[in-house]
């Protein structure tokens, strides 16, 4: 009964036992299951990180209740576990183990590094896997120097908006580009940046400015200052503005007062220029003058034709070109501007006299009356009504500028009539020889007609060859002039000059006679004559010389002024013979003085006037007897009067046998000039020889 006893009791204690280790093994199972389950963490993961090229980057791993490998991967590339990443030289893993730190070092990053990186841990049956988020590495390149495309001197125009463009390359990030003018920062609405990046991540920034030049900004420095996170500092490169401009120019005058005609004037141009290389133009009224090419234009002695005239100066350079012009205010004295302008009325008729002047002031003009101190009007034009032949005659225009001397003109005032001719009655020539015959009319108003005759045959230049005639007007007619080429035997004899006018016409019968030529015999005789007659007065004065300084002084000069005051008796009681013949030559040509006065008086006036040779006169020639025309004008003189004249007779008795003074006394006056014929032919004059 106690076997059994025991038995059962040492089967409850077995059982009790049994129990005891079934919990503890419950609760040993319990605790192990706990402890495998408990998940991978991160302590430290990475953060996005920039480094400049060349130095380290450390990206933070660390884990907590690890089971897993760990490992790192590069733009989701796997770089390895182990911690020494033997396929990559510069990468290693780093920290503590026991703490579980895998930290990614970069030694001497390099552009390749840049990129995308992830710490992994991977999985087990125990435990899952983990990824830490994506950070980026950026290895930052500092750029090149920057670039001003325009340097070292950028040339700029005056005015004219202009880009400076600064170029900066190879820059991770992009750089950053600011301007400085003179050492201000300019303001940023004035420039732009552009950024280009290239396949290897760098990147080109194009800064450009927009600068409008000003006078100052000449020789300033305008900088360019570029700057990423690869520097402390910023770049910096310079540009030196050289702003060029057209030329500015001045134009200046010798003269500070009034410039008067006669006087030296000088116009210069003068200014600033960027480029220097200049070159000048003159214009005057807008016409290049081509020879002035310097800067400087010199008028010597300028005249009235200057007046009113601009003045222009133009400087061009390479930029551009610049004028600057004056008008030129000219003072000079009165003169006349057109020729004398002569009337020829009918009794009763109105009459206008014109007389225009030209001056700086104006000119004033006033009018009078030869003979009389009376004015009888002012202005250009002197108007007188039914005009009688009282009014006929010469008037005086006087032209008056103040600070200049007055001048003055004649103005005749005539009365129509038939013409008249006036030539000699002869004219000699040889065979073969060229012959001019001239027949001088005198004619108010002007000949409607002139023409010449033979044998009833009228001559001119369409029916003949040797034959032509040439009708020159004059200012009171016509002078027509009759042309024989290698005149013939039959050539000589009359010819018939006839004008008209509407008042009537007159007719001259004109000889062309044969001029008597010496024989060679005699020539050559009178010529060894004359050598011989030379010889022996040569011969004589001599022998005279010295007989004289055999004398004694005294008695020679005593008798030597004796001599000579006979020689001066003689002379002045003896009309030579040049003179006798220049009598009878000149008869005919004051056949009509007894009737008239002469319009043109040689005396002074009472208004101190000299006279010049205008409106014209006749002149004949000393070989043709051509007659030219000349003007009368009057200038002011000091000191001296005019004393009127006798009363003009032939105003009241103008007919036929009427001569004006500009054809009567200027040919009686200048004939006593030419080369006198023999005494038989005292009336006649030779034809022109060619």
């Amino acid at each position: 009964m106690s076997c059994i006893f025991g038995y059962l009791q040492n089967f409850y204690l077995m059982e009790k036992m049994l129990w005891i280790h079934f919990y503890l093994g419950l609760l040993s199972a319990g605790f192990i299951t706990a402890k495998a389950i408990q998940p991978q963490e991160f302590v430290q993961i990475p953060v996005n990180q920039s480094v400049i090229e060349g130095s380290t980057a450390t990206l933070k791993c660390q884990v907590k209740n690890r089971v897993g490998k760990l490992q790192w991967t590069k733009n989701k590339f796997i770089l390895g576990v182990d911690r020494n990443l033997p396929s990559y030289e510069r990468y290693s893993m780093v920290g503590n183990p026991a703490r579980d730190e895998f930290h990614l070092r970069i030694v001497s990053a390099k552009l390749e590094d840049d990129g995308l990186y992830q710490c992994q841990v991977g999985q087990t049956e125990e435990a899952e896997g983990i990824r830490s988020n994506t950070v980026k590495l950026t290895v930052l390149f500092p750029p090149d120097p920057p670039q001003i495309l325009e340097a070292p001197i950028a040339a700029v125009i005056l005015g004219k908006p202009t880009n400076i463009t600064c170029l900066v390359k190879n820059g991770k990030p992009g750089a950053k580009i600011t301007w400085y003018l003179a050492g201000k920062l300019m303001n940023r609405k004035l420039y732009s940046t552009e950024m280009f990046t290239k396949p290897n991540k760098r990147v080109d920034t194009k800064g450009n400015i927009m600068l409008i030049p000003k006078t100052e900004h000449s020789g300033k420095l305008l900088e360019c200052h570029a700057i990423n996170e690869a520097l402390q500092n910023p770049y910096v490169t310079r540009v030196t503005l050289n702003v060029q401009y057209p030329p500015d120019i001045t134009m200046k005058i010798n003269i500070t007062g009034k410039i008067r005609q006669g006087m030296n004037v000088q116009l210069a141009c003068e200014g600033f220029a960027n480029p220097q290389q200049i070159k000048w133009k003159w214009y005057r009224n807008g016409k290049h003058l081509a020879r002035q090419t310097a800067s400087v234009l010199n008028l010597p002695s300028i005249s009235h034709v200057y007046h009113d005239n601009t003045i222009t100066c133009e400087a061009t350079n390479s930029i551009g070109s610049t004028r600057k012009e004056k008008r030129l205010d000219i003072k000079y004295g009165p003169r006349f501007i057109s020729a004398s302008s002569h009337v020829a009325v009918d009794p009763r008729e109105n009459a206008k006299l014109k007389c225009e002047a030209d001056g700086n002031p104006q000119p004033s003009i006033i009018w009078r009356k030869k003979g009389s101190h009376n004015i009888l009007g002012s202005g250009s034009t002197l108007e007188l009504v039914e005009v009688n032949d009282a009014d006929l005659g010469t008037y005086y225009c006087t032209a008056t500028v103040v600070g200049f001397s007055e001048i003055s003109r004649e103005v005749l005032l005539l009365k129509n009539g038939p013409p008249r001719i006036m030539s000699d009655g002869k004219f000699y020539t040889s065979q073969e020889k060229t012959a001019h015959i001239e027949c001088i009319a005198i004619s108010v108003p002007k000949p409607v007609s002139m023409y010449w005759m033979k044998n009833g045959r009228t001559l001119d230049n369409t029916n003949s060859d040797r034959f032509s005639t040439n009708n020159e007007e004059l200012p009171y007619g016509m002078k027509s002039t009759l042309e024989i080429l290698k005149v013939h035997k039959e050539d000589f004899g009359s010819y018939n000059c006839s004008v008209a006018n509407k008042y009537g016409e007159d007719i001259a019968i004109i000889t062309l006679a044969e001029k008597d030529v010496l024989p060679m015999p005699y020539i050559i005789g009178g010529a060894v004559g004359s050598v011989a007659v030379i010889l022996i007065i040569i011969l004589a004065c001599v022998i005279y010389h010295r007989y004289k300084n055999t004398d004694s002084g005294a008695d020679s000069y005593t008798d030597s002024d004796s001599t000579m005051e006979k020689k001066k008796d003689v002379k002045s009681e003896s009309p030579t013979l040049m003179g006798q013949w220049r009598q009878d030559y000149n008869k005919d040509l004051y056949r009509y003085s007894d009737n008239f006065d002469e319009v043109y008086n040689s005396k002074s006036n009472n208004n101190a006037h000299i006279l010049y040779t205008e409106p014209y006169y006749m002149d004949p020639s000393n070989r043709e007897g051509s007659m030219t025309s000349q003007p009368y004008d009057y200038v002011s003189r000091p000191g001296l009067t005019d004393v009127p004249g006798p009363a003009d007779r032939y105003e009241s008795n103008y007919n036929r046998t009427f001569v004006p003074r500009s054809f009567k006394s200027d040919i009686s006056d200048t004939y006593s000039m030419l080369r006198l014929p023999p005494a038989d032919l005292s009336n006649t004059k030779f034809a022109t020889n060619v």
